[in-house]
């Protein structure tokens, strides 16, 4: 139907903000992301460290980021047992995983973070699809920020994922890790 379809100005207006976007993460996570990994390599910050200051970064280069896009906006709800801003002291683990229908769901996770898991928060592992790397810009974040990859094929949007059963064994021990490590 005619009501489905956007304005062209809208559209444009979205497309103008989806390529600034796309080019201010090209710029600025690689920018700030090197420093980090300088302080790595000088070994004057450990794995873990680094870990958490590059997802950080992350987080914050999301949050401001995200504001160039005019459809982004995300609600985050509050269930029953509390709200995503609890006072518990110690928070119960938590592995949150991407369906991927786009790239940009990771950045929005990243974005919201703050409000999805409050002030008293341990930090976040992120499980993604390990062909998410062949873009630069997500492979530098996903892998200075330790987040965790999953090998499987591209059944096409729909279909059922086919696993590399080696990468998910490897995947059950890395988030295994990342709990013993205090990682959500």
């Amino acid at each position: 139907s005619t009501s489905d379809k956007m304005h062209p100005l809208k559209a444009g207006i979205t497309k103008a903000g989806m390529v600034s976007f796309i080019v201010s993460m090209c710029i600025a996570l690689p920018t700030t992301l090197f420093p980090v990994k300088l302080l790595h390599r000088a070994k004057l910050i450990s794995t873990l460290q680094k870990e958490q200051i590059s997802c950080r970064i992350g987080c914050f280069c999301s949050r401001w980021l995200m504001r160039v896009i005019p459809f982004a906006r995300v609600k985050v709800m509050k269930n029953d047992e509390g709200s995503s801003d609890s006072k518990e002291e110690k928070p119960e683990p938590t592995i949150w995983v991407c369906n991927h229908t786009s790239m940009l769901d990771i950045f929005f996770l990243l974005a919201k973070d703050k409000k999805l898991r409050g002030k008293n928060k341990r930090p976040i592992k992120i499980i993604y699809w390990k062909d998410l790397e062949k873009n630069p810009v997500t492979k530098v974040l996903f892998t200075m920020s330790g987040f965790i990859p999953v090998e499987m094929e591209d059944n096409g949007n729909g279909n059922a994922n086919t696993y590399n059963k080696s990468s998910f064994k490897a995947l059950l021990k890395s988030v295994k890790k990342a709990f013993d490590d205090g990682f959500e």
